[in-house]
């Protein structure tokens, strides 16, 4: 599997909220990513884009992936609300427990295998350069293997064609769509 629960809630949100005097501040409080930024699908934070994954991406992202994604995010709004910082400032809940939907280990996979099942070989390519700092862990791709168990590759890259054999695909992200490769004959006339 390519992710395992922690037993914390993961977030990449923020609302701000300043007060002076004890006095909220007009136009406070302020969320982040902005309703532009979720428009648009990404925030950009030092003239890099960063993608505002599903929450299914976010779950399902590396904790190193997560924390520097998280780490993107805290800069991109400590940008934008002067004086803000993360490390310092009270934060209202800023770890969240909940082992009753994410509960620490490995998730519960089933899978069913049928004995009719054809594997094929399939073709995928990322959507992303290996140096992007936005998309650290290049694309992933979760697959049923010839064997009928669910499957993953990472670190698909847009710099080359990726192949494997499966029976189906469960799920992608940060590549193309995964299809079955192209057959090519050669046919020799005499």
């Amino acid at each position: 599997m390519g992710y395992v629960f922690t037993g914390y809630k993961r977030s990449l949100s923020a609302s701000i909220t300043k007060k002076i005097n004890d006095v909220t501040q007009s136009g406070y409080p302020k969320t982040y990513p902005t309703a532009l930024d979720i428009s648009n699908g990404y925030f950009t934070y030092s003239a890099v884009q960063y993608d505002i994954p599903t929450d299914d991406e976010l779950a399902k992202l590396s904790t190193e992936d997560y924390n520097a994604l998280l780490s993107a995010f805290e800069a991109y709004v400590e940008s934008i609300e002067t004086g803000l910082d993360f490390n310092t400032d009270t934060l209202v809940e800023p770890v969240v427990a909940d082992e009753d939907s994410c509960p620490p280990g490995t998730p519960e996979v089933t899978t069913t295998t049928t004995t009719d099942a054809v594997c094929e070989t399939y073709c995928v390519v990322g959507l992303y350069n290996v140096d992007d700092p936005a998309h650290p862990g290049g694309g992933v791709v979760v697959y049923i293997n010839c064997s009928g168990i669910e499957d993953t590759i990472a670190g698909i890259w847009n710099d080359q064609t990726y192949t494997f054999d499966g029976q189906s695909i469960v799920d992608y992200f940060h590549t193309e769509t995964p299809a079955v490769c192209p057959v090519t004959t050669t046919t020799t006339t005499v």
